[in-house]
């Protein structure tokens, strides 16, 4: 697995995609089929994915790579400000991603040296085991190797994984993509122009004695199309043995029953009678896949019918034929992928010989037409192998979805934030402790993470005399290119535990932070009702047309904000007094939900303190001098916060004579305070209580 770098395969469809961990976005370079890509044809959205401004073609080989500046230091350490455990991780975690960058690169390239060393290694044992007609197996040797060296094997290999199953053949195909056919049940791949089979229909051809030709002495022979070494031959029904030469055909001993001739597109036999019959069937190679026959035989038991395959095969696809005693039969079903059944009931000890005639992909495995997805806490649902496909490492749209993170403390009585990002809210309620909130998780202190008692992440909310529903929220900058928006499908995934039965729905809304008349519900789900006790819910959202809101873009106001309502399921208004869960909530682009990420918690916390930032207790800061007694002090903030943040501060330090700061400068990535010192001598001092606020 890489560690520096993440790849995929275009769709035509999906334009954002999940980056590698890094420290600054100049870092992320994106390549398209091997090309560097300006970083004007894709933005990056919260430091965790980008977004392209067109979606890649079909079978694009999309890679973002991490590669971090390895020609200077990002770090430099200086005497006014305090070591912090970040400021040290932060220089450390450069050094440890340019290590794993080196070693992505020692490790392609030794891939590509040991794929290019097996395939030689298979030609070679291929010569070995010929025997015979080995210059024509080297000179197939020779143009395989031209042709391995001549292509990527890294793109080739991975423009084998796209699938599509359907009725229709994709639009836009690459080389070697497959496409099921739904309705001829055929494994297709595209050779560059056009589809042909990958597990064919094996052609079956059939001639009389009207078809021999007699001009050779000694022989006849039959004109067959694109003819090659793979092809089963039966006379009057009777499977044929293939000679290695033409003239073993006529040999006193040991002679064979038939010989293709490849270049000139015919199969020799002896001298035929009237009336025989012979029946050829026809397989042919094709890009992406490699020729793969196995005959099975076995001795029946009394009565036997059900006989089960090495090989696998497509039922229905004519790749299996069945003999019985040397007489090819008709009578006899396509079970499944390993196994046929015979209509009639054998005698013990026939002789039961199974030809499988396929083809099977170089990488990959067969795909379905479709797949049944059971999501926890939902019925059965069926959806197609390229959705499935397309569902494939979908990231969360949203920051601290376990609510892991709770800077601000781990309770509070009335609405507003308390876990990182989230909002709880009510529009209308009575009594002191009517929304009180409760989080259960992790908080953020002087000396870095320190656990709350419990077990689990989650916003607890107890409720007490609500008269009208609750909500929780989260407020989002993803509204960079508003296209990505309109007319999309989404999933929203909740996961609580209610003390009551309640209803629930999931909204998306599009506003204008600056004008609140500007607030439009692009998506709304029904209200569907949810019971008591721990379970998900699975809401799927599609937006409106956007540009029919005749909405002006503005990405420093725009905001989306999920909003997830819940209420009494009887009287539609207010919620029942008790307690009310959240553990999990996801929002991800497409129709299904594809379970929950990991989570790398100091990764979550860096998004969060981008918005907000909690330095609790005290910790020793050198002060500057600033003018008599006055003294400044300079907290640095772990991470570049989104906007000038508002800052409170108090100094706990005993030579100050106030602990209110005098003024405060604050800024995104450090903060001033201007504070009195009760001696000239004084150049250090403790910060008590610190936070800055650039919630959204």
């Amino acid at each position: 697995m890489a560690l520096s770098y993440n790849q995929y395969i275009g769709n035509g469809a999906n334009a954002a995609f999940p980056t590698p961990v890094h420290l600054e976005d100049t870092h992320i370079k994106v390549y398209l089929d091997g090309v560097l890509q300006s970083t004007s044809t894709y933005i990056h959205n919260n430091g965790n994915s980008i977004i392209f401004t067109s979606a890649p073609a079909i079978g694009t080989v999309i890679r973002i790579a991490r590669e971090t500046n390895h020609n200077g230091r990002l770090t430099d350490y200086n005497n006014t400000a305090a070591l912090t455990a970040e400021a040290l991780d932060y220089d450390a975690t450069q050094t440890f991603y340019m290590a794993q960058e080196a070693i992505d690169i020692s490790r392609d390239g030794m891939s590509e040296y040991n794929a290019l060393a097996q395939d030689a290694e298979d030609i070679i044992a291929n010569i070995e085991s010929t025997g015979e007609s080995i210059i024509a197996a080297a000179n197939e040797a020779k143009a395989e190797a031209q042709r391995l060296i001549n292509i990527s094997e890294e793109n080739f290999v991975l423009s084998t994984d796209f699938y599509h199953a359907g009725g229709s053949a994709p639009l836009s195909p690459g080389l070697g993509d497959f496409w099921y056919d739904t309705t001829r049940k055929e494994l297709n791949v595209y050779d560059g122009s056009s589809w042909g089979t990958s597990v064919p229909e094996n052609q079956t051809l059939t001639f009389d004695d009207t078809d021999f030709d007699a001009s050779e002495t000694g022989y006849n022979f039959i004109n067959v199309p694109n003819v090659n070494e793979h092809i089963f031959v039966f006379l009057n029904g009777v499977k044929q043995v293939k000679a290695s030469t033409k003239a073993n055909l006529l040999a006193a001993t040991g002679a064979k029953d038939y010989f293709v001739d490849v270049s000139n597109n015919r199969v020799y036999f002896k001298p035929l009678n009237s009336g025989d019959s012979i029946e050829v069937i026809l397989s042919t190679n094709e890009v992406g896949t490699r020729n793969k026959t196995k005959i099975d035989n076995y001795t029946a038991t009394q009565g036997q019918t059900v006989f089960n395959t090495t090989q696998d095969y497509i039922p229905d696809s004519n790749s299996m034929h069945v003999f019985v005693n040397g007489v090819r039969q008709t009578a006899f079903t396509e079970t499944d992928e390993n196994t046929v059944t015979l209509t009639n009931g054998l005698n013990a000890g026939d002789e039961v010989t199974l030809i499988v005639n396929g083809y099977e992909p170089v990488q990959g495995t067969m795909p379905a037409t479709s797949i049944t997805y059971v999501p926890t806490g939902e019925t059965t649902s069926t959806i197609t192998a390229q959705k499935m496909f397309d569902a494939v490492s979908q990231p969360n749209l949203l920051i601290n979805g376990d609510f892991g993170i709770s800077q601000r403390g781990t309770s509070k009585t009335g609405g507003g934030y308390l876990v990182d990002r989230w909002n709880l809210r009510s529009e209308v309620y009575t009594g002191g402790t009517s929304i009180q909130s409760q989080f259960n998780g992790w908080t953020n202190g002087n000396q870095g993470m320190s656990a709350y008692s419990g077990s689990g992440f989650y916003l607890h909310h107890y409720a007490q005399s609500h008269t009208s529903e609750c909500y929780i929220v989260q407020n989002t900058e993803l509204t960079k290119d508003l296209t990505l928006w309109s007319q999309k499908d989404f999933t929203a995934a909740v996961e609580f535990n209610f003390d009551n039965e309640v209803e629930m729905r999931v909204q998306l809304r599009l506003i204008d932070s600056s004008d609140s008349v500007n607030d439009f519900s692009i998506a709304t789900s029904n209200w569907e009702a949810v019971g008591a006790g721990n379970q998900t819910k699975i809401f799927n959202l599609t937006t409106s047309n956007l540009s029919s809101l005749g909405w002006t873009p503005d990405p420093s106001e725009d905001r989306i904000q999920l909003y997830i309502n819940y209420r009494d399921k009887n009287s539609h208004a207010g919620v029942p007094d008790g307690s009310y869960r959240f553990h999990n909530v996801k929002l991800e682009e497409g129709d299904i939900f594809t379970g929950w990420p990991h989570v790398d918690r100091a990764t979550e916390l860096a998004k969060c303190q981008r918005y907000f930032y909690k330095h609790d207790g005290s910790a020793l800061f050198a002060c500057d001098y600033a003018n008599g007694t006055h003294r400044m002090l300079t907290v640095p903030l772990p991470v570049t916060m989104r906007a000038t943040p508002a800052v409170t501060a108090t100094l706990t330090g005993s030579g100050w004579s106030s602990t209110t700061p005098v003024s405060i400068y604050p800024g995104k990535s450090y903060c001033q305070l201007n504070g009195i010192a009760t001696s000239s001598t004084v150049f250090s001092t403790d910060l008590g209580d610190f936070s800055a606020d650039a919630e959204l």
